[in-house]
């Protein structure tokens, strides 16, 4: 019985006496010590925004995973709390908006957290002596620029006024 492990629903244990090898090489297998993500730019990916509590105060907080897309500590992960009060408000409304969220109330952000994930953001990482990151947001690299957004449209608009359409690769086969 020592090499097994029952589960409470099951009635067959579970045998993994077949990894007792590999555990004996784990445990004298010497980590790597962490070495945590250099400061700088990254651009990162939106992995998990939730809403909830700071345990001292109690005070409402945004809590960010963002996944480092690379080059550069590609595939790490970044922590980005931020919590909601009076004084942080100017902040929070800040990031939100550069990352495309438009509300009246801040009421409606517990819907729309879902609309954040997989946000490809510009990130600047500062890590402090006492250990603690700060993670400030940038840009939005999700969203096309506004100027270019709108310098394409002037071009798409001129196009169509004056009608002139160069015809001649017409019969190529793509």
């Amino acid at each position: 019985m020592g090499d097994t492990f029952y589960d409470r629903g099951a009635e067959t244990p579970v045998d993994l006496s077949k990894y007792d090898e590999d555990y004996r090489r784990a445990k004298q297998t010497e980590f790597p010590a962490y070495k945590p993500v250099p400061d700088g730019k990254y651009q990162v990916i939106v992995e998990n925004v939730e809403l909830t509590k700071t345990r001292t105060t109690g005070n409402p907080m945004l809590k960010w995973r963002l996944r480092i897309a690379g080059p550069a500590s590609a595939d790490r992960v970044l922590w980005k709390n931020r919590v909601i009060t009076e004084r942080t408000m100017p902040f929070v409304a800040k990031e939100l908006q550069l990352c495309g969220l438009r509300m009246e109330s801040l009421n409606e952000l517990p819907g729309k957290l879902a609309g954040l994930v997989n946000l490809r953001l510009e990130i600047t990482k500062r890590g402090h002596e006492n250990g603690r990151d700060d993670v400030y947001f940038d840009r939005n690299l999700t969203a096309a620029p506004a100027s270019r957004a709108a310098a394409a449209e002037t071009v798409y608009e001129e196009a169509e006024r004056t009608e002139q359409y160069d015809d001649v690769n017409d019969d190529l086969p793509f």
